[in-house]
């Protein structure tokens, strides 16, 4: 079915348009040309542009699409007319054909485009309306790649938080293969995000990263198969929101030593990583990430509860505040001298480790982290933390951990039975 296009309103419109054009080529440029690469399409695609801006990326594909066809929208009216002035003779000949539209109403059939590019505007998107449309216009098997800023992203919530919410609507939209990671780029640090498209909405896919090796040597995050029928838990922490990708490098590696995986899970594989990031970043997040609520998870019916967290009363708040961040100097949380906070322990702890922790042997790991002492103890108490807790605090994944002692977790309503009480 084909949509017809709406002009939305992107706010870049007459000379103000031309003006943020200028600056998104410059801007954008390495951005553009890292996404195609990434995308590496034939020569005979169809590619469609979504927010094209001032026309780069499209230039760029219509040099690359030898034999294929180039698509786009922006919902400025400024853009396409700058980005059709850059590629007049492509759009002439046929070759490029853009359009003033939104995410959210693609003016194409079903099933027209190998691939979808989007370069800074996911962020300006409806996004479950703008991953339907997209998913409508992939054919099966068709992929699409996002690269966004960071910081606009981190405007609307928590890039961790933000990614999460991505990664479940496009399952939910038949995506299968989700992978993220971020990279540096000369305007600053951006996320990249690719999915492929597989099946009808709802058909589940999977997830890819914790810390596997991508395309090329490519470092993404999480490896976890999403549940045959439903999207990976929105709460789920899928890459690193507090502490930087080279101290969660570290991290995972103090984690597999102190709890390795044998028969069984070690913290890595249960995300005890994650829990700890989550945890030290948990003020990122509003409410934060301090108290589940209840009275039931949904694993054995009820209502989920646990995956909504509680606003914290005031003394509860600057309690937690305190133990996690520390005093900073605020004479409010000094009123029994400084304290210092776990971020400051694990920022210090990580960095004494060294950043060549990962490739060190197991004997001189084991060193270092006795070495570290009681940076250690507390470490290896987050990790018991991680492996045990309920999984929506973003450890414990799918609840592999209780699975591996024989423990059901939690049981509301369900409760436990009578063999379950009297044969611990």
């Amino acid at each position: 079915m084909e949509r017809r296009g709406t002009t939305g309103s992107s706010g870049f419109d007459g000379s103000v348009g031309r003006l943020a054009a200028r600056v998104m080529a410059l801007l954008n440029a390495d951005m553009e040309r890292f996404a195609i690469d990434d995308l590496a399409p034939a020569p005979d695609h169809r590619v469609l542009s979504v927010g094209f801006g001032p026309g780069l990326g499209v230039a760029a594909l219509a040099r690359r699409l030898a034999r294929g066809r180039v698509a786009g929208v922006d919902p400025s009216g400024a853009m396409v007319e700058v980005a059709t002035r850059r590629n007049r003779v492509a759009v002439g000949t046929g070759r490029v054909e853009l359009r003033r539209a939104g995410a959210e109403a693609l003016p194409w059939p079903d099933g027209d485009f190998d691939a979808v590019l989007a370069v800074n505007s996911i962020q300006l998107w409806p996004l479950d309306a703008g991953i339907a449309e997209v998913a409508r216009v992939l054919r099966p098997g068709g992929t699409l790649v996002s690269v966004t800023h960071v910081w606009a992203l981190e405007k609307q919530m928590a890039l961790a938080r933000w990614t999460a919410n991505a990664v479940e609507l496009l399952s939910t939209r038949g995506f299968d293969s989700m992978a993220w990671r971020t990279e540096a780029f000369r305007s600053g640090r951006g996320l990249v995000l690719r999915a492929r498209r597989t099946g009808p909405a709802g058909a589940g896919g999977t997830r890819r990263g914790a810390v596997g090796e991508g395309p090329g040597g490519t470092r993404w995050y999480g490896d976890a198969r999403v549940r045959e029928g439903g999207p990976p838990r929105p709460d789920s922490s899928v890459m690193p929101s507090w502490l930087t990708d080279t101290e969660f490098q570290t991290l995972c590696a103090a984690c597999a030593r102190l709890i390795p995986a044998d028969e069984t899970p070690g913290a890595v594989e249960a995300g005890a990583p994650q829990y700890i990031d989550g945890l030290l970043g948990a003020f990122l997040v509003d409410p934060p990430r301090i108290w589940a609520g209840g009275p039931s998870s949904g694993r054995f019916g009820g209502p989920a509860g646990f995956a909504r967290f509680h606003r914290l009363p005031p003394l509860d708040e600057l309690a937690w505040r305190m133990r996690i961040e520390g005093s900073r100097g605020m004479p409010e949380r000094e009123f029994n001298g400084p304290v210092v906070g776990w971020q400051e322990m694990y920022r210090q702890g990580l960095a004494g480790l060294g950043e060549d922790f990962e490739a060190l042997s197991g004997e001189d790991q084991d060193a270092r982290l006795r070495a570290a002492g009681e940076f250690t103890t507390l470490l290896y108490k987050h990790c018991c933390e991680g492996m045990y807790g309920a999984p929506e605090y973003g450890g414990n994944r799918h609840g592999a951990a209780w699975r591996a002692i024989d423990f059901p977790g939690d049981v509301q309503p369900r409760g436990y039975t009578d063999a379950e009480v009297s044969e611990p």
